[in-house]
């Protein structure tokens, strides 16, 4: 895996949600091949290739752009039910190369799980001509599509925490 800032400009966001579910159970979710090819928008291929490592495919758009990338996630720093981290690239061939980081924290509340994640993206080629605002805004609505698929298989309503 290169360094994130290898491959351009850097897009940083951060937020979290809350789930009204037991965190063992949204551990357990967040690292099953199964329903994380469910969850994950476009995903066509998740496959777990040992140590942590899963290969990928995923179709994905910016602007007017389509591509199917071809990649990997790795699962590291790993702390059972509470912290891990994914470092995920793919290439999508002519549109670019994407890769990024994600940190992610579930934190038990009162009715459920918070989920605190931190993700950090770059992107080169074709992709990253759109520039970071249009890179961050769909991977925003990206990351809120795949809670949104999160919630509908724990059967658990989520909110934007703090709201």
């Amino acid at each position: 895996m290169r360094a994130r800032n290898d491959i351009g400009d850097c897009m940083e966001f951060s937020g979290s949600i809350r789930l009204r579910t037991e965190r063992k159970a949204v551990w357990a979710a967040l690292n099953d091949p199964v329903v994380l090819q469910a969850c994950i928008p476009g995903c066509t291929r998740f496959e777990p290739l040992g140590n942590g490592l899963h290969g990928l495919e995923v179709g994905a758009g910016i602007g007017p752009l389509r591509a199917t990338f071809d990649g990997s996630v790795r699962l590291v720093e790993i702390d059972p039910a509470r912290v891990y981290r994914l470092e995920g690239e793919g290439s999508g061939g002519m549109a670019g190369l994407a890769q990024g980081t994600a940190e992610v924290q579930l934190v038990e509340i009162e009715g459920g799980t918070e989920l605190v994640y931190d993700i950090t993206a770059a992107a080169e080629g074709r992709i990253a001509q759109f520039g970071a605002r249009m890179i961050t805004g769909t991977a925003r609505r990206f990351t809120e599509q795949f809670f949104d698929r999160l919630a509908v298989h724990l059967d658990a309503r989520w909110t934007v925490a703090g709201v």
